[in-house]
């Protein structure tokens, strides 16, 4: 073989690891969620205020969204911003509350290697709110939001897909009218979330 050809070779057998490493994320995924359940409360009506503690028996929720990275060609590190439309169902023995929330993504993520990348981000969501509970007479509806501020590894299983691991702290509020009666919701804890995202495209930017 000439030299110059093998020359050539050694050169991108030792550049391959750093191609490989080099941040490329244009996702769009499914996560399935475990929320908190404990929540304080306070409802406030004419002449009538209580307020309290109370727990949901479960809370999960399902998230569907893209991820989208600003690194520059080469890099292993860079921003990445998302948006996601999550859904999620929460119950006990007496309330039920549904919700729907749009967030937006943002962090900072490191592509440690070809299989591991790592991400520190927050979301912040805004949504709607339906609670029913027993003997009220009718549903309690409002608005909510969410921040959670957490931590992502996603593991690569196939050449566009990535398995996702998402643990964060989940601070979630509603207020929730029915007639003259609000009810105020505030919650706080642990969330994890896991499942699947699938490559529009792999391609590292310094080749495109």
């Amino acid at each position: 073989m000439p030299r110059d050809a093998v020359g050539l070779l050694y050169l991108l057998l030792g550049a391959s690891p750093a191609m490989s490493a080099e941040l490329v994320i244009r996702d769009l995924g499914v996560r399935g969620e475990s929320l908190p359940t404990a929540f304080n409360y306070s409802a406030d009506s004419e002449g009538f205020s209580r307020s309290g503690t109370d727990y949901f028996r479960t809370a999960f929720g399902v998230a569907l969204g893209g991820r989208y990275s600003l690194a520059g060609p080469g890099r292993s590190w860079g921003p990445i911003l998302g948006c996601d439309l999550a859904l999620a169902d929460a119950r006990s023995d007496h309330a039920h509350l549904t919700s729907a929330e749009v967030r937006g993504i943002a962090g900072l993520a490191w592509q440690t290697d070809f299989r591991l990348t790592c991400i520190a981000q927050c979301s912040a969501g805004i949504g709607y709110g339906r609670m029913i509970i027993d003997r009220s007479g009718g549903p309690s509806l409002g608005q909510m939001g969410s921040l959670t501020p957490g931590v992502g590894l996603w593991w690569r299983s196939t050449e566009k897909s990535y398995l996702i691991l998402d643990v964060g702290w989940r601070l979630q509020g509603a207020v929730l009218h029915r007639g003259e009666t609000a009810i105020d919701l505030r919650q706080s804890g642990a969330s994890v979330a896991v499942g699947i995202t699938w490559g529009i495209s792999r391609a590292p930017w310094s080749l495109e």
